[in-house]
């Protein structure tokens, strides 16, 4: 247990307290490697906030804190996000709340606004708010060992990629449209579409397969996974502003 609260103590406290703590120089006593994971992949829009706040962290510890970096999943599967932060496998992780939603309800609140505010500072903004004065939603990741966000960065809206042109709404019906979010279920449901929950990274084998016929992502999701290769039709839903966050 020891060990345990060590690693948190140097998450948590050390890290949100670190611009006052070693805003003069000092000596490089000694060096914390801490191991950063994403499933998502390096070079990717997506890698560069993560990035920079390591980044931030090594310049204001006067490298007294390093990371060890392991992207697209070479460590931590998507859902294994939750687990393997709250067991020590890694001490932060990059996604969280989306990847099991049945252990952390409460952090995925956004995704159940299909159009909500669409400035991305704003959405950031707002959900680092909540975290703040909402004790229940830093509560859940407390159960799984697991320490309040340190980084908020907004996400682009969910469009669609699919095999054939989508017009209207009567195009879904009868449609497998892939998604990750569990909130957005009901509304494919509504319209007749059966959804098939799924991390980014196994969709585009996927839809060259015919497993599905509409993938519903953030376009630069799209891109990273290289998915217009097997689906050619792009339609832009602009809805559900979501926030990741580590």
């Amino acid at each position: 247990m020891g060990y345990k609260l060590t690693r948190i103590s140097i998450l948590f406290v050390v890290l949100s307290l670190v611009a006052i703590m070693f805003s003069q120089p000092t000596p490089c006593l000694s060096q914390t490697v801490l191991k950063f994971a994403s499933p998502l992949p390096e070079k990717t829009i997506y890698s560069a906030g993560p990035m920079a706040f390591m980044k931030k962290i090594e310049e204001r510890t006067q490298g007294r804190i390093k990371f060890q970096t392991f992207w697209g999943g070479s460590l931590v599967k998507p859902p294994e996000v939750v687990d393997s932060c709250g067991r020590g496998v890694t001490d932060l992780v990059h996604g969280l709340w989306i990847y099991d939603p049945g252990k952390l309800p409460l952090g995925n609140y956004d995704y159940n606004f299909f159009f909500n505010e669409p400035n991305l500072r704003t959405q950031s903004k707002i959900k680092r708010e909540m975290f703040a004065v909402i004790p229940a939603l830093n509560g859940e990741l407390a159960k799984y060992n697991i320490g309040p966000p340190l980084l908020f960065m907004g996400v682009s809206s969910y469009d669609f990629l699919s095999k054939t042109p989508i017009r209207s709404l009567d195009d879904f019906r009868g449609k497998k449209v892939t998604h990750t979010p569990v909130e957005h279920v009901p509304a494919y449901e509504s319209i007749g579409a059966a959804s098939v929950i799924s991390p980014a990274g196994p969709v585009y084998s996927m839809l060259e397969r015919g497993l599905v016929d509409i993938a519903a992502y953030p376009t630069e999701v799209f891109n990273m996974f290289k998915m217009p290769e097997v689906a050619k039709h792009y339609t832009n839903g602009g809805f559900s502003m979501a926030v990741s966050k580590i």
